[in-house]
């Protein structure tokens, strides 16, 4: 085992070898994958020449394993193995997203951190609030792969021949229901996560996220949630990102004072709790109800 081996020359090995094992009906091609806040994972990815799928498989696990002494043609034949069982034979019907009046009720949006996401968003019509970029997705669901989603470029824009105002006028019509708000308060939230019981003294604090609880943060974006929550309050409210999947949000007279500030105690979780990426922010925001405007909160 060469030892000095590095991770792109480890998925290039193990591209080829993966190749020579599956044949000549098949490509194998060892990616890099930028993610969420410029976090990159190392992956293959393998496509039979007659199907229209191309599964991408992860391979930073099994570099590890290799640096642990697991011998290359090991690894292969465990990549071979996870295709066939997982990837292996399967078509996805893609040709309703041809179609502007079929994807458009699958419409919604993510948000994240604007700064560190340049690269990514630089094909993207993205609209932009405080720190953030407001992504727009087609959620996607299929009995071959699951459920996922799309991510909007503007490539897409011009094949359904739409400006990015009407893409962004169908995203903020349907993504209600495409992507349904839950907003719960917080010691529910972590009853359910953790099944331990929580003390209702947080009464007024909420998580907001979205039905999948997955790039949940978004919901607390859509129209009229900050403007509901503050009616229903009867307060200006902070909002907290906790992560790319849900925010907290409270009224803004429960923002004391004390040891640490809001912004110490988001970047200390960030820093110590939320995987780079699934960070957010490091700030908190602060929804004015009688402006109706979102601000960067300042302690």
């Amino acid at each position: 085992m060469n030892t000095n081996l590095n991770i792109e020359d480890f998925g290039v090995l193990l591209a080829d070898g993966t190749k020579d094992t599956l044949g000549e009906d098949y490509s194998v091609e060892y990616k890099e994958v930028i993610k969420n806040n410029g976090v990159v994972y190392h992956a293959i990815v393998i496509k039979k020449n007659i199907e229209n799928i191309a599964p991408t498989i992860y391979i930073d696990e099994l570099f590890r394993e290799y640096l642990k002494g697991r011998k290359i043609k090991a690894l292969t034949d465990s990549v071979v193995q996870f295709y066939h069982r997982c990837g292996a034979g399967r078509e996805v019907e893609v040709d309703f997203f041809k179609d502007f009046s079929k994807v458009c009720e699958n419409l919604s949006f993510k948000v994240i951190n604007l700064e560190k996401n340049q690269k990514m968003l630089s094909d993207v019509p993205y609209r932009q609030v405080v720190d953030l970029a407001m992504v727009p997705i087609c959620n996607v669901k299929n009995r071959a792969i699951g459920s996922g989603n799309i991510m909007i470029h503007k490539r897409h824009l011009e094949m359904w021949e739409i400006s990015e105002e009407e893409l962004w006028e169908n995203v903020f019509e349907y993504t209600h229901k495409a992507s349904p708000v839950k907003a719960v308060k917080i010691c529910e939230f972590v009853s359910d996560k953790t099944g331990i019981p929580f003390e209702d003294y947080l009464d007024n604090v909420m998580v907001v996220t979205n039905k999948e609880m997955q790039h949940g943060a978004s919901a607390a974006f859509y129209p009229g949630v900050l403007r509901g929550m503050a009616k229903d309050f009867e307060s200006d409210l902070i909002m907290i990102p906790s992560s790319v999947h849900e925010t907290i949000v409270m009224p803004s007279y429960m923002a004391g004072t004390g040891e640490f500030t809001i912004a110490q105690m988001i970047r200390e979780v960030n820093d110590k709790v939320v995987s780079d990426e699934e960070i957010l922010s490091d700030n908190a925001y602060y929804y004015n109800r009688a402006e109706e405007v979102l601000s960067i909160f300042s302690e």
